[in-house]
């Protein structure tokens, strides 16, 4: 039981965090710290409909189980159809892909796509050379 609730966990946090690094990632530098706190909001947000449901449909607890079916399938078949990150592009050296997302995602101009794919190539230069890994940066102090 302590396994199952361990993986159970585990997958609540990827489910809570990865789309907030995925809205973060596509989003322009100038919004990005509004997009991590929407994240945020609409995570509590979503808890208090969840309660306020199990109050209003108590005697239909079917239809409430249903409801909370329902959301996590539609997110599932919306992936297919969500497009890579710039970055996760860019590591792929995918460049001209990159643009392009960077293009549709945040409407920049040329010179400021050209700045933001410097940057990104930077920054993942910067971790490949002193980043030691996942696991490796949450075992250092």
């Amino acid at each position: 039981m302590f396994v199952g609730r361990l993986v159970m966990g585990l997958g609540a946090g990827v489910a809570f965090t990865a789309p907030e690094m995925y809205a973060c990632e596509m989003s322009p530098p100038s919004v990005r710290g509004l997009t991590s706190s929407f994240g945020e909001l609409f995570i509590n947000l979503g808890i208090l409909v969840g309660y306020l449901c199990g109050w209003v449909f108590q005697p239909y607890w079917r239809v409430m189980v249903g409801v909370g079916a329902a959301i996590p399938a539609l997110a599932i078949l919306m992936q297919a159809v969500i497009p890579e990150t710039p970055r996760w592009l860019l590591t792929k050296g995918r460049d001209a892909k990159a643009v392009s997302s960077l293009h549709a995602s945040a409407h920049f101009t040329e010179e400021r796509v050209a700045e933001q794919v410097a940057e990104i190539k930077a920054a993942i230069r910067e971790e490949e050379a002193t980043s030691a890994g996942a696991v490796g940066e949450m075992l250092r102090p």
